[in-house]
């Protein structure tokens, strides 16, 4: 199972519904050689799933016609991310309902309903993106590391960028999560969810392979492959 995100390539090897090992790989690099098991493909960088298909032969590129059983309300269904396809449906196979939030480049919320129906959800900037565009935007706020200081107020610039940045996207995420009604189960996931995890509620479940536990589901339950 592959899951190929804007900044690294997430590799991971099942044994039935197991997960035995992954990796991380810069995304556009050399693509690693694989020792000859079935490739799926969840990807949000055409040109890097491309290459590795040139460079594999035959693999799986997963999409939403491979969410079998589950509705989509989403439109059009294909404009929707696959890698927040693959989190709905661990969602919906798992649980039958819930919201999976993904901390990469871009922070994403993925809704499904009670009724086990993809309702949506939301997208804003992910952690580091929102960082650097402070930088690229403005003449004099510099470029700071992703931290979750245990400031209450920012006493220095960077402690004031990490504070609105950080502790201001817990925040949002609390207050999206907040809109829904009836209790559902939260998953967070993503290269900065471990980071995320201590600002926000321990009910929310931290898994870090949910992506990829996704995109296996979706291959197997897939009636294409």
């Amino acid at each position: 199972m592959v899951n190929v995100g804007n900044t690294a390539t997430r590799l991971a090897r099942f044994e039935g519904d197991r997960l035995v090992d992954d990796y991380r790989v810069p995304t556009g690099g050399t693509p690693p050689e694989l020792d000859g098991a079935p490739i799926a493909i969840v990807s949000v960088v055409p040109e890097a799933a491309r290459a590795l298909a040139e460079a594999w032969g035959a693999v799986a590129e997963l999409t939403a016609e491979d969410a079998t059983g589950m509705a989509i309300a989403y439109e059009p269904p294909q404009a929707l991310g696959i890698d927040r396809l693959a989190n709905a449906y661990a969602l919906f196979k798992h649980f039958g309902k819930g919201i999976a939030v993904d901390f990469g480049t871009a922070t994403t919320i993925t809704v499904v309903d009670q009724a086990g129906v993809l309702a949506g959800g939301a997208i804003m900037p992910g952690l580091s993106t929102a960082m650097a565009s402070l930088k690229r935007g403005t003449a004099q706020l510099p470029e700071v590391p992703v931290e979750a200081t245990e400031a209450l107020w920012g006493r220095s610039t960077r402690e004031s960028i990490q504070i609105g940045v950080v502790h201001g996207q817990a925040g949002a995420i609390r207050h999206l999560i907040g809109r829904m009604p009836g209790d559902m189960p939260v998953v967070i996931t993503g290269g900065w969810a471990g980071l995320m995890a201590g600002l926000l509620p321990a009910t929310y479940r931290h898994e870090p392979a949910w992506t990829l536990e996704g995109g296996r589901l979706l291959y197997h339950c897939s009636t294409r492959h």
